[in-house]
């Protein structure tokens, strides 16, 4: 759910609703438009609507193909069509006519970053499964978790910069292959390590030891960042793995 200023009000805000592909329904773009009078941006799936599918597609991998349709009885939707730099077609519908069509792949984009977080607390912290049932045992879960989150955040800020000091991202006379950044997955797994020496260090030495020794292990263990705007490097190859998602909890 991303605040857009809206150019046609000067000192206003809206609320716009951006969902992934799976979301998109009668009832919740009815629900959106005509209960909550919102804004809503859905990425579609394939075959969501054979009368999207037939609408024509972008001739360039540059341009923005912008439709207006009549979905559902009453329900009139912007339908935009564009490529994604690894060649796979992308359909949104919303309810705004008032932007300009680019307006709305930047924004679409822009809740990539809110999903890593979710994944991180959910997945890697493991909030998603908790292991007590009483009320003061979870709240201790939820507390810890968004700790460890906050935890995450405030030394990857500092660990990226230094990964791209020590790799020369920061030398504009350099041409690099590849671009490192924190991998999130270790550094919550070494702070659910060292944390608990981390708290019961007796002395400041102790616990600058242990912090260089948390800097050091997440340092080395970067990865390499493939994250494009909009859309992951493609893999040429289908990973080999029984989960779709793949996804490794940290502990």
């Amino acid at each position: 759910m991303e605040a857009i200023r809206d150019k046609n009000r000067a000192n206003l805000f809206y609320t716009m609703f951006v969902f992934d592909r799976g979301y998109a329904s009668e009832d919740m773009i009815t629900y959106i438009q005509k209960n909550l009078q919102s804004s809503y941006l859905f990425r579609l799936r394939e075959k969501f609507s054979i009368r999207i599918d037939a609408l024509p597609k972008p001739d360039s991998d540059q341009k923005i193909v912008d439709h207006s349709m009549q979905l559902y009885d009453g329900i009139k939707v912007r339908v935009l069509r564009f490529y994604l730099p690894g060649g796979a077609l992308e359909t949104l519908i919303t309810n705004d006519f008032d932007h300009e069509a680019d307006l709305f792949r930047k924004l679409y984009f822009l809740r990539w970053p809110c999903e890593e977080e979710y994944k991180l607390i959910k997945i890697k912290v493991g909030l998603n499964c908790f292991r007590g049932w009483a009320e003061n045992s979870v709240l201790q879960e939820f507390w810890i978790a968004m700790l460890l989150t906050n935890l995450v955040n405030v030394i990857r800020s500092e660990t990226d910069g230094i990964i791209k000091c020590k790799t020369g991202e920061y030398d504009s006379n350099r041409s690099l292959k590849h671009h490192y950044k924190t991998n999130k997955n270790e550094t919550a797994g070494a702070l659910n390590r060292y944390l608990p020496d981390l708290i019961d260090a007796e002395t400041s030495s102790e616990r600058m030891h242990i912090i260089k020794h948390i800097f050091r292990f997440i340092i080395q263990n970067k990865v390499i960042n493939k994250k494009g705007i909009g859309e992951s490097n493609p893999r040429n190859i289908p990973r080999n793995v029984k989960n779709h998602m793949n996804v490794k909890t940290t502990h």
